[in-house]
């Protein structure tokens, strides 16, 4: 019975509504507006405070509090350690969205993400982060928008046995679900390999895997 309800959802009532609104798809909110946005996963959860800067432009303040390895963020501490624990770590930045074409359906927008962060437990140091990334959306119906492109979240930190530097390169892809004209639901997913510089750090995989909300303002 559940299945039939969702299903006659689905078909029927979602695909009535209109977008209003989007938090990760690269779509510019419009200026002067606002929106929030939650997420949780691997390997940390976020918040994001958005506001319209230009019609085209988005800009926002971005904070992540880390329990994973972000990449090889304790890969040196922990090579040769089967128990080491994974670091906590603490992001503070920007985000900004600035849109390059929007032709037809597709949207194509630039991503930086530009901030510091701060490491915590074994590989204890403070440094900074910087993610370009490229963003592609597709709206499939109107309450659905499927996005993917490429997000490099470079990282760089100072810490007791020198420095550090991590440099994934991964491939993206999402989708952002309306649930109200005030709401949607989002799933993101990134993968992709990973180069560590510094003594004893070797190539690795970047995983990223969340579901979030967003609100409008």
């Amino acid at each position: 019975m559940f299945r039939k309800l969702f299903f006659v959802f689905c078909l029927f009532i979602v695909p009535c509504m209109g977008f209003a609104f989007s938090t990760i798809s690269g779509e510019p909110l419009g200026k002067s507006k606002e929106a929030l946005h939650f997420d949780l996963g691997y390997p940390d959860v976020s918040f994001l405070y958005d506001t319209g800067y230009e019609a085209d432009a988005n800009l926002g303040l971005k904070l992540r509090l880390g329990y994973g390895p972000l990449s090889h963020i304790n890969k040196k501490e922990c090579v040769n350690d089967e128990h080491c624990q994974a670091d906590v770590w603490f992001f503070l930045g920007a985000r900004y969205i600035k849109e390059l074409r929007h032709k037809g359906k597709l949207h194509l927008a630039l991503k930086l993400e530009p901030g510091f962060m701060l490491v915590a437990k074994d590989a204890k140091g403070a440094g900074f982060m910087l993610s370009p990334g490229i963003i592609f959306a597709i709206p499939l119906k109107e309450p659905v928008i499927i996005n993917f492109g490429f997000n490099a979240p470079f990282h760089i930190y100072f810490y007791k046995d020198g420095v550090f530097a991590g440099i994934p390169v991964a491939f993206t892809a999402g989708s952002e679900i309306k649930v109200d004209t005030q709401m949607n639901i989002t799933i993101q997913l990134e993968a992709g390999p990973s180069v560590g510089i510094a003594e004893g750090s070797d190539t690795s995989v970047y995983i990223l895997f969340k579901i979030g909300m967003g609100i409008g303002l």
